[in-house]
């Protein structure tokens, strides 16, 4: 990674929950297993969900 912003994908929910969850310091320097994110963006996401889906 390059510094720039990226938005990652993943169809993993319990992973997601995980680190979201996960105190900053826990994530600090993480190295995700390969396969968890398959589809990376440039940049942030610009989709805005609805907070029930």
């Amino acid at each position: 990674m390059d510094g720039n912003p990226i938005t990652l994908l993943t169809a993993d929910v319990a992973y997601t929950q995980m680190l979201a969850g996960a105190p900053a310091e826990t994530r600090s320097g993480l190295t995700i297993p390969e396969g968890v994110f398959p589809l990376m963006r440039p940049g942030w996401s610009t989709v805005n969900m609805p907070h029930d889906q």
